[in-house]
């Protein structure tokens, strides 16, 4: 089915099939979400554990209470929004099931107490099972910013990024937050946030090399159709949420 989507100078509009749907292009919205705390990643070198207790606090340490922390941080990202709810886009190939809808993911958005909540999944979005295995498998020689390039590759082919941002843009129609979430936390200082939306190759950017498989996808997935909605004219923001300190970063980008 074609999806067209064509901008003027103050809103972007689809036409999918039998469905239109138009938003401004002013402070256009999407979010990205890792379910689990900080605590939870693996093989932190000493240095780095000293960065992060210096600039958040020692509180990231702590495991505790996963569900509330992420139902505040939940909450935190849709009132900055300040849109009425929100769509959780599952962009997990593989991943713990209880993070799913039906598990943890909707006990989360019961204790947000928030409306208006979707959830969505679509393969298509997922990273391909064979880059996976690539960059997952032991002994993997590929870094992040080359995992990052093929992920991309494999989003501009068969316009899946077209898709993704058609259905960002019926998202946000309805008042909703586009989240694009999996497990991998939030890790601060993995990347340059002067590099990100930017044309900079992501072979050439600084990704934290030590914390080579903590990157996700889900960050490239949202970069890449946050830089897509900038070609139709959008005024972007970037919600990024983090349940280990219960709230999310703003960036406009």
């Amino acid at each position: 089915m074609t999806i067209d989507i064509v901008s003027n100078a103050h809103s972007i509009s689809v036409r999918w099939g039998n469905v239109i749907a138009e938003i401004s292009n002013r402070d256009v919205c999407i979010a990205h979400l890792g379910c689990k705390q900080l605590a939870a990643t693996e093989n932190v070198p000493d240095d780095l554990k000293q960065r992060w207790t210096q600039k958040i606090g020692p509180g990231w340490r702590k495991k505790d209470n996963a569900t509330g922390k992420l139902a505040q941080a939940l909450q935190h990202a849709i009132a900055a929004s300040k849109l009425d709810g929100a769509v959780l886009w599952d962009t997990m190939r593989k991943g713990s099931d209880y993070w799913r809808p039906g598990n943890l993911m909707t006990k989360v958005v019961g204790i947000a107490g928030v409306p208006n909540i979707s959830y969505y999944r679509d393969d298509c979005l997922c990273p391909p099972q064979s880059l996976l295995e690539d960059f997952m498998s032991d002994g993997s020689s590929m870094t992040f910013g080359e995992y990052a390039k093929q992920y991309a590759a494999f989003l501009s082919d068969q316009n899946r990024i077209e898709f993704a941002v058609a259905n960002v843009i019926l998202s946000l129609a309805k008042s909703q937050l586009p989240i694009f979430y999996c497990i991998d936390p939030y890790v601060p200082g993995y990347a340059d946030p002067k590099e990100s939306y930017t044309d900079k190759p992501y072979v050439d950017r600084f990704w934290e090399p030590r914390l080579r498989t903590e990157g996700c996808h889900r960050v490239i997935l949202t970069e890449e159709v946050g830089k897509r909605l900038r070609t139709y004219g959008a005024k972007l923001t970037i919600l990024e949420v983090d349940p280990t300190l219960q709230k999310s970063h703003c960036r406009c980008v």
